[in-house]
């Protein structure tokens, strides 16, 4: 089939000009004119930030299985990119599954498989289904059968590694959250620690106050916390990072326990350290993530002080309230689970 370039005409490997006849395979110059759809959802900034970090890891799966030397001998296509309708196949997809299970060491729970692979199935869905009438089985029972393929490869690794088949973070309750309130107040003594007990102090009643994980804590300016009058409380604009939603909320003292309270730490706070900076929490700023900051600050708390640990996911023989395995999401947990119990008593309130 011959094909006039008209203005503005290019592709992407081959400059056309007006005049120009090439030849080429219809069905191929189609799907290279389009979009690929898996780009253009990262960069819809309408899904959360959780989302999107999603697919590009699992997009970056996909080019390393695609970049593996036993695919070489079966398909041309090195990236995403490059892969062509024809090449997008029910039988690539299992290989990729396969892959995912076998060659992927850094992929360690069943969830993250199984996101990555739900990921890849709707991008290829959307991508090349019009054009490839055998992906459609990508929406029957056969998908289905591959997911429970995925399942089962991860708990029979869980019965030979020793591994929990779904590794949660253990909730962190009140009674974990005034322990470690009282452990950093106590930190503020000395003055080598005392600026990053503050601030810690403060960032784990902040989150605990709002429900939050620590991706909403982690980017809240000092402007987005402000005093209401009216209601003799303090008025926060949290952004839910992962929802992409805003709400501001009003946090009450917590007049009972000044452990876990959040004016009592943002009080201590002031009273100890001089910052200049706008943000909420300063010491996350040069941090790629806030649940790693989180997460190295529970380690370290549970390697000082052990008499805050539990050894076992009930209160152990120290009489501690916070697991070993505490991280960042554990707060999250821990507030959910206490607010679905007591709603009553949770010091929070939409506006």
């Amino acid at each position: 089939m011959k094909i006039t370039a008209i203005e503005d005409q290019t592709d992407d490997e081959i400059p056309l000009h007006p005049g120009d006849v090439v030849l080429v395979h219809v069905r191929l110059l189609v799907r290279a004119t389009q979009a690929v759809p898996i780009l253009r959802v990262i960069e819809d900034r309408t899904m959360g930030r959780s989302r999107r970090n999603q697919i590009v890891c699992a997009l970056v799966h996909f080019n390393r299985f695609l970049d593996d030397p036993a695919m070489r001998l079966i398909i041309a296509a090195r990236r995403w990119e490059q892969l062509t309708v024809d090449e997008a196949t029910p039988d690539v997809f299992e290989r990729f599954v396969t892959f995912l299970i076998e060659r992927a060491p850094s992929i360690r729970k069943w969830e993250t498989a199984s996101a990555y692979v739900a990921q890849m199935r709707d991008a290829l869905a959307q991508r090349f289904k019009a054009d490839n009438p055998e992906l459609a089985i990508l929406d029957d029972k056969w998908y289905k059968a591959v997911r429970s393929t995925v399942k089962k490869a991860f708990v029979e690794r869980a019965n030979v590694t020793g591994f929990a088949f779904i590794d949660r973070a253990p909730a962190l309750q009140k009674e974990g959250v005034l322990q470690v309130g009282h452990a950093l107040f106590l930190e503020m003594r000395e003055p080598a620690i005392s600026v990053a007990a503050a601030h810690d102090r403060f960032l784990i009643a902040f989150q605990w106050a709002i429900l939050g994980r620590a991706s909403d804590a982690a980017l809240m300016r000092k402007s987005d916390l402000q005093w209401d009058a009216g209601s003799g409380a303090a008025l926060a604009g949290v952004s839910r990072q992962k929802t992409t939603n805003e709400a501001p909320l009003l946090i009450y003292c917590d007049r009972n326990d000044y452990r876990a309270d959040m004016f009592h730490a943002l009080g201590s706070l002031v009273a100890t350290v001089s910052d200049q900076s706008q943000e909420l929490f300063p010491r996350i700023r040069g941090t790629s993530s806030a649940s790693a900051y989180l997460n190295r600050m529970f380690d370290t708390l549970v390697d000082r002080y052990e008499h805050l640990v539990s050894v076992s996911p009930s209160l152990g023989d120290l009489g501690g309230h916070v697991h070993r395995r505490t991280r960042s999401h554990s707060l999250r947990r821990g507030t959910l689970t206490v607010a679905t119990r007591l709603p009553r008593a949770w010091n929070i309130s939409a506006r």
